[in-house]
């Protein structure tokens, strides 16, 4: 089952650095990196939901309620999956590319099964329902079930609250692919015959993009101007071809060539792809004093830590860094979403890239993964004299609670006084002479390290 990862305490973590090797790290950066593994066979898969996996394939789900969003998401262990009595949805994802996955037995009192829960799920061949009430089914539950020929449904079942149409050869293109749907009508499986017909419109689709956005500006069917109650939305990162390629991603923003997805709904049917480009100038950098949401940055005496929301289904993640040939290489890889980088070049900015890798080898930017890091984690200090004085500011750096200022000659670092102001005043200097400082921050009980490029020089006059 799912392997997860959790930090282990100071005492028992290993500490790792990596340093040179162009296609292992980036020279002048070093990493620590915390984790530890272990194997689930039982849990929680939901506020009131629980699961037992047998060791041999079978997952069965008891309790009530939904089961949590990516809760199995690219799980390859899962043959069989028993869904009990009480349990009313499945969310989003929940068992997205379970790719050995078979067969699935749903509840009589399943009511809702949304986004993607089944999707890629290629190998499912048989979905069976315990009941006769009606289900409310998203575009894309079983998009992408390549294996799974016809499904019968309760009668009156629904897709995202609209009523199910089938065309004339008795399919519906925007739930499940070529997947041959069926009304349960009583004792007896009958295809619908008196369905709707529906506008086959996968070709004839036109869509286009806001400048410089994931933003849809139309929609058109011949002349007409589709709505978005006409399709859902779902966007991926393309691959070389410019198709979709991994899993559903957010909205994107970075810049980036991504596929739009249009699963087509109501009176239309089949689904549309549009690439689209987001250039790097449209897009400004986030720096500390504008935080990504989904990274979050924080001084060590020793460097920056990086830290971001866990990837559920990753197996570990890679960090990268622009270099001078405008590209992005790869500089190391950890299994839990957090890394300190030290090292780095006092006041100087870092274009960084984080992707999380999942256990089917598939790679994604993580939300809010492409940014610039700042290193401002030690004091950069300015200096202006006077003919027998120098005054040394600095910004204030975050999660510091005191500075030292030493005085550099010869190579060596004497330190002189200690404030807890972002300033101070070196009286009693001769006239005419070069003095050399450096500023030391106080972080987490530790003082940062002074090396020789932190330091200022300044003549009085």
């Amino acid at each position: 089952m799912k392997r997860k990862y959790r930090i282990i305490s100071a005492a028992a973590a290993a500490i790792m650095t990596i340093s040179g090797g162009a296609s292992a790290v980036m020279p002048g950066l070093s990493y620590v990196v915390n984790a530890s593994a272990f194997f689930e066979r039982s849990g929680n898969c939901g506020n009131s939901a629980s699961f037992a996996y047998d060791g041999s394939g079978t997952l069965t789900v008891s309790g009530t309620g939904m089961i949590r969003e990516r809760r199995f998401d690219n799980e390859g262990d899962i043959k069989d999956i028993v869904i009990s009595e009480g349990i009313t949805a499945v969310d989003r994802f929940t068992f997205f590319n379970c790719y050995d996955l078979k067969t699935l037995k749903l509840p009589s009192t399943m009511k809702t099964i949304r986004l993607s829960a089944f999707q890629q799920c290629a190998k499912l061949e048989s979905v069976t329902f315990a009941g006769n009430d009606p289900v409310d089914f998203d575009a894309a539950s079983f998009m992408g079930c390549s294996a799974l020929k016809s499904i019968t449904v309760p009668v009156g079942s629904t897709v995202s609250g609209l009523p199910m149409v089938l065309d004339k050869n008795g399919k519906i293109p925007t739930v499940f692919g070529d997947t041959l749907i069926y009304f349960r009508t009583g004792d007896e499986d009958t295809e619908a015959q008196t369905a709707a017909p529906v506008k086959s419109t996968s070709n004839e689709i036109t869509v286009t993009f806001k400048s410089n956005s994931a933003d849809i500006d139309t929609v058109k069917y011949g002349d007409t101007v589709l709505t978005p109650t006409d399709y859902s939305l779902m966007y991926y990162k393309a691959n070389s071809q410019k198709k979709a390629s991994g899993t559903p991603i957010t909205k994107p923003v970075n810049p980036g060539t991504y596929v739009a997805v249009l699963n087509l709904r109501g009176e239309y049917s089949g689904s549309v792809s549009a690439a689209f480009t987001i250039y790097e100038n449209s897009t400004s950098s986030k720096t500390k004093e504008d935080e990504p949401a989904g990274v979050v940055f924080t001084n060590k005496y020793n460097g920056e830590q990086i830290s971001w929301t866990k990837v559920e289904g990753a197996k570990y993640y890679n960090i990268f860094v622009k270099k001078s040939d405008g590209k992005y290489h790869k500089v190391v890889s950890v299994s839990s979403p957090t890394v300190l980088i030290s090292s780095l070049t006092n006041g100087k900015s870092y274009q960084m890239l984080i992707k999380a890798v999942m256990k089917n080898g598939i790679s994604t930017t993580i939300t809010d993964g492409r940014f610039t890091l700042k290193a401002d984690f030690k004091p950069l200090p300015t200096a202006k004299s006077t003919v027998s004085s120098v005054t040394l500011s600095w910004p204030k750096v975050e999660g510091a609670a005191l500075y030292r200022i030493y005085r550099y000659s010869n190579g060596t670092f004497t330190a002189m006084t200690e404030t807890k102001d972002t300033s101070s005043v070196i009286k009693a200097l001769s006239s005419g002479k070069t003095y050399s400082y450096a500023v030391s921050a106080f972080i987490g009980g530790n003082w940062t390290e002074l090396k020789k490029s932190d330091v200022v020089s300044i003549k009085t006059k």
